[in-house]
Order: C-alpha cells, then structure tokens, then sequence
C-alpha cells in the first residue's frame, strides 16, 4: 500500500454506482456507454490510450492516513 496515488475500477464494477458522486454522474454514464461499444481485445490492448472518469470518491490509504 505505499505509495498508492489512486484506485481504479473497472466502469462496470458494482461499487462505481454506490461511488460516484451526483455531480460526477453525467461522466461516468459516458464512459460506461464508451467503453460498452468497445471489445474485450481492444479494452485489454496497450496500444489505445486508456481512459477513465473521476467518480468524486476518494480512498483512504491504512498505511499513511
């Protein structure tokens, strides 16, 4: 758990919906329906750029507070 700067979620992981805060809805609806259109290869590819949404929550690190 050191030097642990962020989380990520897959878009259609269960607890992005209990995450995401009102204000970041509209972003992450986006990005589910972007990445729903995309395939599995393509998704597990390192060649695309990789995105994803802020979801306004906020993860406490155990080790530093």
């Amino acid at each position: 758990m050191f030097g642990v700067t962020f989380m990520v979620l897959a878009p259609e992981h269960p607890l992005v919906d209990t995450i995401t805060t009102p204000e970041q809805q509209s972003e992450v609806s986006a990005l589910r329906v972007e990445v729903s259109r995309m395939s599995e290869m393509d998704r597990a590819s390192n060649e695309l750029e990789k995105k994803g949404a802020f979801t306004g929550a906020y993860a406490i690190n155990p080790m530093s507070g």
